[in-house]
């Protein structure tokens, strides 16, 4: 149950990086034309203002090229008032809703559809120490600790050559290895634990065949 709760969790963050993007897109287009109109007739305004304290204006005349100037703001407007329901915003809406479902259903289904594939889903739970007892993996594990500790005492050929089988049955390729050649220096200086030794050393290796997997 964890573990869904753990894969539940870690897709709705993915989905949310994914999508907050596409949420930030709309606060970062540019302002509308109205804006950019406005904020000049505003500074016309302001530069009337200052042409009457330099007696540039009279009052009348300041009193008209205000009146024309809020005219313009009016009508700039009144033209912007529907720039947001205009064909290219809303295209652009529908375009980022369309991503944002997407993405919320593509991911978790996709997820699921991986997983599905290349996962165990109907794989039962094994708790850890029933693994250690009963894993093939974990029990050759365990073996190889308990006799690489007794040999360390006692060192023999044919233990050695055990020890590397433990390893090898573990998957710990390169401690096979090792041991193989432990064995070899012991006197087990034979057909079948040189081909041993070559086997763990090319499996160490990832399946090459190196040259010391080759007999010297």
């Amino acid at each position: 149950m964890m573990l869904w709760f753990a894969l539940a969790a870690l897709t709705l963050v993915i989905t949310l990086i994914l999508i907050f993007p596409i949420l930030r897109a709309k606060s970062a287009e540019p302002a509308p034309r109205i804006d950019y109109d406005l904020a000049v007739y505003r500074d016309q305004l302001a530069e009337i203002d200052r042409e009457i304290g330099r007696g540039l204006l009279t009052e009348e005349q300041a009193l008209a090229a205000r009146a024309e100037v809020h005219r313009r703001m009016l009508a700039a407007e009144d033209a912007g008032s529907g720039v947001s329901r205009g064909p290219t915003a809303v295209a652009g809406r529908r375009l980022r809703l369309g991503a944002i479902v997407a993405i919320a259903v593509v991911v978790p289904v996709g997820a699921l559809a991986v997983y599905g594939m290349l996962g165990s889903p109907n794989l039962p739970g094994e708790p850890f120490a029933w693994r250690v007892k009963h894993d093939p993996d974990f029990v050759a594990a365990a073996e190889a600790a308990s006799l690489d500790g007794q040999l360390r005492s006692s060192p023999s050929a044919a233990g050695y050559k055990r020890l590397a089988e433990r390893y090898f049955a573990a998957r710990n390729y390169e401690q096979a290895a090792a041991a193989d050649r432990r064995a070899v220096e012991l006197g087990a200086n034979d057909a079948s634990s040189w081909s041993e030794l070559g086997e763990a050393v090319v499996m160490s290796n990832g399946g090459t065949i190196c040259a010391s997997a080759r007999p010297t």
